[in-house]
């Protein structure tokens, strides 16, 4: 990426890559295409620094791209206005009219499908063009909607939920920051950074359940919230780090954790946040498997 900011590769990703993906999507695109969501989402974790078992309801709340099948959909419909909207003498009306009239497994029922989700059925019915800006807004609602029922089905993100509640681009995803510290950052948004709890979910230990930091012999399972808040390992870089949040957000010491833990994500702060968890995580390694 060599310091490619956010702007930059969301513009080059729809200018370059999309369109060769969706390529005359007016005509095919109702279906859900597996492969073309795996090459969008590849892309997300790329940018994000995050390898192929990050969730991936987790990596898209946090890129806050809209949904393959939701561009696809749109271009059916800016077809949909341009046949409508066209002469009733071209060769092409009247293959639509055709298709309109037969309304029987065709392109025709399918977009009427899509008038259908969007409580739009009486503008189909009457052959009007439709607002994209309006249909977009509605995906765009449909789509926040089953990312909130989606990212609770993960045990990964248990941590995530407690303080990621829209689905939007996160300012740590726009900040210009480095990509070792973005990657740090979304692996432990996304709970695939290698702590015990997500470790013993790949081991076969008889005593995966007992509960104790490896790093500082507390009785307590080494989570996000540990890992962040509670081990006495990483007390010196934590001191500095929390004074230097204080500066920024007065109060921030008297917050409950989970309100703790938006407040270190927010656009003025997320920047020191990225660089603590890095500074920690590289003590952690050091600890684990330095001696």
């Amino acid at each position: 990426l060599h310091g490619l900011g956010y702007n930059t590769y969301t513009k080059l990703f729809h200018a370059c890559v999309a369109p060769i993906l969706d390529y005359c999507s007016g005509v095919w695109g109702y279906k859900t295409y597996g492969k073309i969501d795996t090459v969008q989402n590849r892309a997300v974790r790329v940018f994000l620094g995050v390898h192929a078992f990050a969730p991936n309801a987790a990596i898209n709340g946090d890129m806050g791209w809209s949904q393959s099948q939701c561009r696809r959909k749109i271009e059916m419909l800016r077809l949909w206005n341009r046949l409508v909207n066209m002469s009733d003498q071209r060769l092409t009306k009247h293959v639509f009219n055709w298709d309109y009239v037969t309304l029987r497994n065709n392109w025709s029922t399918e977009v009427q499908t899509i008038f259908s989700d969007l409580n739009c059925e009486n503008t189909f019915d009457v052959k009007d063009p439709i607002s994209l800006n309006l249909t977009q807004a509605k995906f765009y609602e449909k789509q926040c909607n089953e990312w909130e029922n989606s990212v609770n089905r993960f045990p990964k993100l248990r941590t995530y939920i407690e303080y990621k509640t829209t689905f939007k681009t996160e300012p740590y995803v726009q900040k210009s920051m480095g990509t070792k510290y973005r990657s740090i950052l979304a692996r432990f948004r996304c709970g695939i950074l290698p702590l015990e709890i997500e470790v013993r979910r790949y081991q076969h230990d008889e005593n995966w359940h007992r509960e104790i930091c490896k790093i500082c012999k507390a009785t307590v399972l080494e989570d996000e919230k540990h890992f962040f808040f509670d081990c006495k390992h990483y007390d010196v870089p934590r001191f500095v780090y929390w004074n230097e949040i204080e500066n920024k957000i007065p109060g921030f010491k008297n917050l409950s954790i989970n309100d703790k833990l938006k407040a270190v994500m927010q656009d003025n702060v997320v920047v020191c946040t990225a660089k603590f968890i890095w500074d920690i995580f590289k003590m952690r390694q050091n600890c684990m498997y330095d001696n």
